[in-house]
Parts: C-alpha cells; sequence; structure tokens
C-alpha cells in the first residue's frame, strides 16, 4: 500500500513539475536579463519545421490536401 501511495506522488509531482516547466524556464530566462518571452519565441523558433511538416501530413492525411 505505501509503496503505491509513493508511486502516485511521484506521478503527480512530476505531473506538477511538467505542468509549471514553461511558465519556470521564462522566469529565469527574465531573471537574467532577456526580454520577457525570449524562451518561449526560441521554443517556437527551434520547432517550427518540425510542426509545419506534421501540419503538411496531416493535411495530406486527412484533408485530403494534394501534396505541395
Amino acid at each position: 500500500m505505501a509503496l503505491v501511495r509513493r508511486r502516485r506522488t511521484a506521478a503527480v509531482s512530476l505531473q506538477y513539475a511538467l505542468f509549471v516547466m514553461e511558465e519556470s524556464v521564462e522566469h529565469r530566462v527574465t531573471k537574467a536579463g532577456y526580454p520577457a518571452g525570449t524562451a518561449r519565441a526560441t521554443r517556437r523558433e527551434a520547432t517550427a519545421d518540425g510542426l509545419a511538416e506534421a501540419a503538411r501530413r496531416y493535411a495530406e492525411r486527412y484533408r485530403g490536401a494534394p501534396p505541395p
């Protein structure tokens, strides 16, 4: 019983940490002197190509859009 409780507590702790991670990183970057929104913009820029490719594949498969 105690092992199940510890695992559940660990899972909830991990879930909370993941939920607040983005804002925590943004706060630390702002504290370091960068403008607000820098971390978010950097993540968006880093993943833009992959997200665009995924959107293209989705449209091609489920929306019947012809390949470009």
